[in-house]
């Protein structure tokens, strides 16, 4: 075997492993994605890297006066006090690594950061810290396109052909299926076809929207049925993404700093290019079914784009969810297509970049990478607002967290509570 042979086998072997790895991590998302719940975005293959100690105590250190629990003199009711403390127990005795936000409108009722933005620096979590949001990012990519039909730049029943020239598009595909993951489309990793085509290594150091269109729209190889129902996809959100650049002749995410994040004051919100970093940021761990997390390779936004690739604190995360409920920045209009569901099932289905489950009262998303997990969910009758973000993509499968979770959702939205 000559030396070019071999060294193109050795190549095709590691963008093998590096294909099994990605399938592996999206394949465990897709269950939920099929359910209304949202899913995500699969994170880049994960280096070799050392195993650093989750939140070991260091008593030199200050980091604890960023930590402190914080309910405030507003949750005037003693169950619930007491329901948070047990929560900020819960979380601390398991090491949880990452911000947890309630509120009632306007008011913060509690709100705590836990664990390391850093563990190697041991620089400490704050309620400042921002953190990749992956599929939350959908939510800003919708409004960016009622915001560009009020400004009369498109319509969302008009055909995705009118701005992208792609064969996959050419099918009477509208926005509107677009948006609601009514367009058939599937996800531009989960439909490569060719080994030699994954190149995510090299996108790690950012890769431009144009290639990364053409990238997912050719890796679509399963026929094409808009319409027919719903499944849930990043590659229509990467076409969004370039149809939003089309359409207002500007870069997504100087479209969306200039419509949505300016004018709702989310200044620490944004598309998360290398270039436009901003601390504090968290670094990503995962577990991996070790004991300890690991740091997981630094990766740019652009391999996400529009499907989720920005970034938010927590505190910007409680005024997005503000404005939605308060309905900021859209007409009634707009706003009536966002939150009105999609082949709802049950009252549960997907509107404009949220899950609305109207038997519930729920407007919400969730954000999954290897690295991070993200949860916003708001009750329209009850205006709560509850915000949830770990720099520990996998840490919701240990101690029993997402049970947890979910039972104080239950009862920070239960009326009894909240008389």
């Amino acid at each position: 075997m000559n030396t070019a042979t071999r060294k193109k086998r050795v190549q095709s072997f590691a963008l093998l492993i590096l294909l099994v790895v990605i399938l592996s991590v999206l394949g465990a998302c897709n269950n939920e994605q099929n359910k209304h719940s949202s899913n995500e975005e699969v994170s880049p293959p994960a280096p070799t890297s050392i195993s650093v100690p989750v939140n070991e105590a260091d008593p030199t250190s200050e980091q604890d006066d960023g930590k402190k629990e914080k309910i405030s003199e507003k949750m005037d009711d003693p169950a619930m006090r007491e329901r948070f403390s047990e929560l900020d127990t819960f979380l601390t005795e398991r090491k949880f690594n990452g911000v947890i936000l309630f509120a009632r409108g306007e008011d913060v009722l509690f709100s705590r950061a836990y664990g390391d933005a850093d563990m190697e620096e041991r620089v400490p979590n704050t309620t400042d810290t921002v953190f990749r949001i992956g599929s939350l990012s959908k939510a800003f990519t919708a409004y960016a396109i009622l915001a560009l039909q009020e400004e009369g730049k498109l319509n969302v029943n008009d055909p995705v052909s009118d701005y992208i020239d792609h064969p996959v598009v050419n099918n009477g595909m509208t926005i509107h299926q677009l948006v609601t993951h009514t367009a058939g489309l599937g996800d531009y990793v989960a439909e490569i076809g060719q080994m030699e085509q994954l190149e995510l290594i090299r996108w790690t150091q950012g890769v431009t929207a144009q290639k990364l269109l053409q990238f997912a729209l050719d890796a679509q190889t399963k026929p094409v049925h808009p319409g027919k129902g719903y499944h849930y996809s990043n590659t229509g959100y990467v076409v969004l993404g370039a149809l939003i650049e089309k359409a207002s002749g500007m870069s997504y995410a100087d479209y969306v700093q200039q419509r949505i994040l300016g004018p709702l004051e989310l200044n620490h919100t944004g598309y998360l290019e290398k270039d436009r970093k901003q601390e504090p940021f968290a670094k990503g761990y995962e577990y991996d079914g070790k004991a300890e997390a690991s740091p997981f390779m630094e990766y740019d936004a652009s391999v996400f784009y529009s499907a989720g690739g920005l970034y938010a604190s927590a505190e910007d995360l409680h005024k997005w969810g503000l404005a939605i409920l308060r309905k900021e920045g859209l007409s009634e209009e707009s706003y009536a297509r966002m939150l009105t569901p999609e082949q709802a099932v049950n009252g549960e289905g997907y509107g404009y970049g949220w899950n609305i489950n109207d038997a519930k009262g729920w407007i919400y998303h969730t954000g999954h990478t290897v690295d991070f997990t993200s949860l916003i969910r708001l009750k329209s009758d009850q205006d709560t607002i509850a915000i949830f973000l770990t720099n520990i993509g996998d840490s919701m499968q240990r101690g029993g967290l997402e049970t947890k979770i979910n039972q104080m959702l239950a009862d920070f939205e239960s009326n009894l509570l909240l008389q």
